[in-house]
């Protein structure tokens, strides 16, 4: 049996210059004729091309995957949605598709060391082991994928990048293996399989590009990318977006469609009362509610009620605008839109001096008072010369937010959360239970455990809820 071709090159190559039998090294050329059939360098396009593809969809795979580490990373501290959840369900997931990337990155070194460096041919053998790096890291992203609901990029992209990878194998095993193409009932095997992938990744495409990933989802309770965990408390209008472990300054507004006040000088805060009937008595209560008031310019150049009591908080007897322009947010001259939040009164008074007003701790004679005797009503408790009247005013107080000092009035801080019962593939956010506590107007601070997802009652005092439906929701912190 005649001897492989490689060994008469070699022989040749041993034999070069040696009484002018083989030519020198130096006159061959891969294009030469000179050159032994065997030494000459050709071209396989198949090969070439199985390669290429290999070492991209490789590269891309362990980028995508340390990407998804960094998406789904410390669950923990930004659990404000549905994902969360179930992230946090199983505790490591991120760490244990950290170790799976670190260790196809090693693999993918090795495999760099063994083609350039060594520049030994074993693509081939190094694609199908790397093949259960792959399978491992895309069936994680797959769940990743469903848990998310669409709303996770990342997951995505690293399985779609495990299925191109895959493809690139099967076309391996499609390409002339040293000098031996496969026969033609394994050729239609993985032309077959190659066929399936192919038709696999263009449906996972199709699937996440039009909503599709929603085995888990529901209706009222749609995955959420927020920033922040949607807060609502009795009292406030709107709500709020808190983060964890950080005092959140609770912003309040308006009722939608109240009508904006347009106060004179001497308006007090009475104006906003609310009426109720006890019997034959009208109640007249000082409003704890935000409002808007539009104040007149150059009440104080002409020295129009300037009585105040308080300062930061002030009676629901003084006047308004008063007060706005002595915490500078209103121009004495100019007047201006304010908006005044209503409080229960301290137990106590201050008086201070600024922007040239000056408030007391305690003044019978207030804009307030005439205002009460007015409608017909007295104080509560102060009967006095109208003792005879019907109509009853309890007395309040207000104070204006985003003044420096006054962030502790209105604020809500979530201090942590625990897992009560472990997770189910349905409101997965019931199994958790936050530590909560707020203060509102001013009030005593208030602090329990609520328990996440919609409230049990519409009126409850608190609820932390990122649950909502298709539609614009409220509650919306993304």
């Amino acid at each position: 049996q005649p001897l492989a071709a490689w060994v008469d090159a070699g022989l040749a190559s041993q034999m070069q210059g040696f009484c002018g039998l083989v030519p020198s090294a130096s006159s061959w050329r891969s294009d030469s004729k000179a050159t032994p059939k065997a030494m000459r360098q050709s071209f396989e396009g198949r090969l070439c091309l199985y390669r290429f593809l290999l070492i991209c969809t490789s590269l891309l795979e362990s980028a995508s995957c340390w990407l998804t580490v960094w998406e789904i990373s410390f669950p923990e501290s930004y659990f404000y949605n549905k994902f969360e959840a179930y992230s946090l369900a199983l505790p490591g997931l991120d760490r244990a598709l950290g170790a799976i990337c670190a260790i196809n990155s090693v693999y993918l070194f090795i495999f760099w060391v063994m083609g350039t460096v060594v520049r030994s041919d074993m693509y081939r053998v190094l694609a199908w082991g790397r093949l259960f790096l792959s399978c491992g890291t895309g069936s994680v992203c797959v769940t990743l994928v469903f848990v998310s609901e669409s709303t996770k990029i990342f997951p995505f992209v690293s399985t779609l990048c495990s299925l191109l990878y895959l493809q690139a194998a099967v076309f391996g095993a499609l390409v002339p293996w040293r000098g031996r193409a496969p026969s033609r009932g394994k050729a239609c095997f993985w032309k077959s399989i190659l066929v399936f992938l192919a038709a696999l990744t263009v449906a996972w495409c199709m699937m996440y590009l039009l909503d599709g990933m929603a085995f888990l989802r529901e209706s009222e309770c749609l995955a959420t990318q927020n920033t922040a965990m949607p807060v609502r408390i009795a009292g406030v209008t709107r709500w709020q977006c808190a983060r964890w472990k950080k005092p959140h300054a609770i912003s309040r507004t308006p009722k939608d469609g109240d009508a904006v006040l347009e106060a004179q000088c001497s308006t007090p805060f009475h104006a906003l009362d609310v009426p109720s009937e006890v019997g034959n008595v009208t109640v007249w209560t000082p409003s704890q509610q935000a409002h808007y008031v539009r104040c007149p310019p150059s009440c104080q150049r002409f020295n129009l009620a300037n009585e105040v009591v308080g300062c930061q908080i002030y009676d629901s007897r003084s006047s308004v605008c008063a007060a706005a322009v002595q915490m500078g947010v209103v121009n004495s001259d100019e007047g201006g839109l304010v908006m005044v939040v209503g409080r229960a009164p301290p137990s106590a008074w201050q008086g201070c001096e600024l922007n040239s007003v000056r408030s007391v701790e305690n003044i019978t004679n207030m804009p307030g008072t005439a205002w009460i005797h007015d409608r017909g009503s007295v104080v509560e408790g102060q009967a006095g010369a109208n003792s005879t009247a019907r109509n009853t005013t309890k007395l309040g107080a207000f104070y204006f937010q985003g003044v420096f000092g006054m962030e502790q009035e209105d604020v809500v801080t979530l201090h942590s959360f625990r897992r009560v019962s472990t997770p189910g593939p349905r409101e997965p956010y019931r199994s958790y239970v936050a530590d909560v506590s707020w203060r509102i107007g001013g009030g005593a601070l208030q602090r329990r455990d609520v328990t996440l997802g919609p409230a049990a009652a519409p009126d409850a005092d608190i609820e932390l809820n990122f649950c909502h439906s298709a539609e614009p929701a409220a509650n919306d912190c993304e």
